[in-house]
């Protein structure tokens, strides 16, 4: 598994400290044009390809230096490292071709949330059958198949990942952190509900336990 940062669009510095940190690629939001994907490319690689600073913290130990014969670890560097750029706009939409020609440009993720709002379309979905809706991914999807550009963007049910893989989609994400962090918490605070009903009911035999504090503490008897 290749862990993928999706960087702040603000905070560009991010780009070195994500590669720094151990992964496999970035990826930037709102890339509207080919000059901000140009500029997105040459944050992520080390000269010539790129601006990408020199990283002494990530070069400790002589491990770090066994290449393949010919090639430094600056090569291998460049040559492994996958940059994205996030199209969930209007224009981005509109300039794909420019973008997906720029060198050094790995692949495109479709935020199609944030591109139904600048489309002007009701928000809080991502996904919809408005033609204009329609159109923009199947132009993104033109362009892409056109130059073998890959295409990964956001699946969260058995729906949504049967029509992005129609449309030509490579890369699914199916899930995110934060929604296995929200699962988890529910589902432990039921856990905790249950167990000190349970305990209360034990204890007199009649009474249930109502929890409405913090850590499963009960703080209501009925």
């Amino acid at each position: 598994m290749v862990p993928f940062v999706r960087i702040p669009g603000s905070t560009p510095d991010l780009v070195n400290h994500a590669l720094n940190a151990g992964a496999g690629g970035v990826v930037m939001p709102h890339i509207q044009n080919a000059e901000q994907a140009s500029r997105l490319a040459e944050l992520a690689r080390f000269p010539p390809r790129g601006n990408r600073s020199f990283p002494p913290a990530a070069l400790i130990g002589e491990k770090q230096f066994q290449t393949p014969d010919g090639m430094t670890v600056f090569d291998v560097w460049n040559d492994h490292v996958a940059i994205f750029c996030q199209i969930e706009d209007v224009e981005g939409v509109k300039n794909i071709e420019e973008i997906c020609n720029v060198p050094g440009i790995d692949g495109i993720l479709v935020g199609t949330g944030d591109l139904r709002m600048s489309l002007g379309l009701p928000s809080g979905s991502l996904d919809g059958d408005e033609e204009i809706f329609v159109d923009a991914l199947e132009r993104i999807r033109n362009v892409t198949s056109a130059r073998g550009t890959p295409v990964m963007g956001f699946s969260s049910n058995a729906r949504l990942i049967e029509r992005r893989l129609k449309i030509g989609w490579q890369a699914l994400i199916v899930h995110a952190d934060f929604s296995s962090i929200y699962s988890s918490a529910v589902a432990t605070i039921s856990t905790c509900e249950d167990i000190a009903a349970r305990v209360q009911h034990s204890a007199d035999g009649t009474a249930s336990a109502e929890i409405n504090g913090h850590n499963c503490v009960s703080n209501g008897i009925h």
